[in-house]
């Protein structure tokens, strides 16, 4: 599936990135300065790129990620975050009579490791619990249109592993993570062991708050 080369992708490019930065970037100072009374504050919007595992024939969909994190530095080149972040997400499938979508709304505590590299350059790994707000199946084409409330039908918590990459320029920061889902997400003993797999890209402005 397409979402499990992406898994692969990422977590290859970030282990070869962690051991290269921590040959040759090690020595180097940060943007974000050690000052542990600091807490920096950055708003952030993106895109997520979901899809569920273990269902056949599914396909990426996307949807809006939306949030604050926080960032407290304890070391110079070592911080911890927490943010609230909304998050739309779930599945989409291709049918012979037009198309079907599982759209899963969250909201995504995420809280992790940052890990400064390079300059403005950090990884980031950690642990996200996410409460589910709303469930809509919706189906569209060869004359049907429906939108139907399936919240019951899936668990309230979802718990993931975040892994990701930013870089920061002029208050800036782009970054990139993909949250690995750890919880079965359909209600049931007899339904499938279906766990979320979403690609998030976003950008945000960091404020100081000092």
């Amino acid at each position: 599936m397409i979402m499990k080369k992406f898994q692969l992708l990422a977590m290859a490019i970030l282990v070869a990135m962690s051991v290269s930065a921590q040959k040759k970037y090690a020595p180097k100072r940060t943007k974000v300065k050690a000052k542990t009374a600091n807490i920096l504050i950055t708003p952030k919007l993106g895109v997520n790129f979901s899809d569920l595992t273990s269902v056949d024939n599914t396909k990426v969909k996307i949807g809006l990620v939306a949030g604050v994190e926080g960032l407290y530095m304890v070391k110079p080149k070592f911080g911890v975050s927490a943010g609230l972040l909304y998050s739309d997400q779930g599945s989409s499938l291709d049918v012979s009579s037009g198309s079907s979508d599982l759209n899963l709304a969250y909201i995504n505590l995420p809280v992790l490791a940052n890990f400064y590299v390079a300059d403005g350059l950090a990884l980031k790994v950690g642990l996200q619990p996410g409460y589910l707000l709303s469930a809509n199946a919706k189906v569209s084409g060869g004359g049907t249109n429906s939108d139907t409330d399936v919240k019951d039908n899936f668990e309230t918590l979802d718990i993931s592993i975040p892994l990701g990459m930013s870089y920061e320029f002029n208050n800036f920061v782009i970054e990139g993570r993909y949250n690995l889902g750890l919880t079965k997400i359909p209600k049931g003993s007899n339904t499938k062991d279906s766990k979320n797999s979403v690609i998030q890209v976003t950008i945000g402005y960091r404020f100081n708050t000092k």
